[in-house]
């Protein structure tokens, strides 16, 4: 009986060490080499990943934001008429017209600059690299939403900050152009492609450069289409 136990043990230990050296474990060089692989296709993947999920999101806030004061447009036009009669006074248009059938709408008191999508330095100043929007308390004022959208309204356009004072403040990336036309329709700013506002990141100087990318996005379908100038969302 001893004799048959013995050789089952011994049976057991050479199939076993079979085995270990079968599925023998990694080697130190061989982790450190599989987490160089992993981390390198990390590096060229996640970025693109991020990116995506921020043009995403963006286009997503963009038309809820846009919705939302399109119905209350709709809901002003009921108690005061035609759009192409309302006031267009930049300090009393929005608490007038929109901020009223805004639920939770709020004035918002700090003051920010929002910046334009072109990159050029202006008169070789870098003080002047961008030009702002001219959102100056002392000439509009600024409400903020529920879902901390800022709404500005100045000469005629209506701009939706989707982020409020969060960066990066600028026409075409967070911030987007719009106007009340004919057809008491809230509708994105248009230009032609070389017009000064036109959706174009680029170095060439223009005045309220990107104010016009608010159009692209809308006739994409609310998505951001793949030639759009987003950089990295900066």
């Amino acid at each position: 009986m001893s004799n048959v136990l013995n050789k089952v043990l011994h049976h057991t230990i050479q199939n076993s060490n079979s085995l270990l050296t079968k599925y023998r474990a990694f080697t130190l060089a061989e982790v450190l080499i599989t987490i160089g692989i992993i981390g390198v296709v990390a590096a060229l993947t996640i970025p693109n990943l991020i990116n995506n999920y921020k043009k995403q999101s963006t286009a997503i806030q963009l038309k809820s934001e846009y919705s939302k004061i399109l119905q209350a447009i709709k809901l002003s036009i009921t108690d005061n008429g035609d759009p192409s009669s309302w006031d267009k006074d930049n300090k009393t248009f929005l608490a007038k017209y929109i901020v009223p059938y805004l639920s939770g709408a709020s004035p918002y008191n700090n003051h920010y600059n929002i910046i334009i999508l072109s990159s050029k330095v202006r008169n070789n100043n870098e003080k002047n690299l961008w030009y702002y929007w001219p959102w100056s308390k002392n000439d509009s004022h600024l409400y903020i939403l529920k879902s901390g959208t800022i709404i500005n309204y100045t000469n005629g356009y209506l701009t939706i900050d989707i982020n409020g004072p969060s960066k990066p403040n600028k026409l075409g990336i967070d911030s987007f152009v719009f106007v009340i036309d004919d057809k008491s329709v809230l509708s994105p700013l248009t230009c032609s492609a070389t017009g000064t506002m036109s959706c174009v990141r680029d170095n060439t100087w223009e005045y309220y450069r990107g104010g016009c990318c608010a159009s692209l996005i809308k006739n994409n379908n609310w998505k951001i289409p793949k030639d759009y100038p987003w950089g990295n969302g900066q």
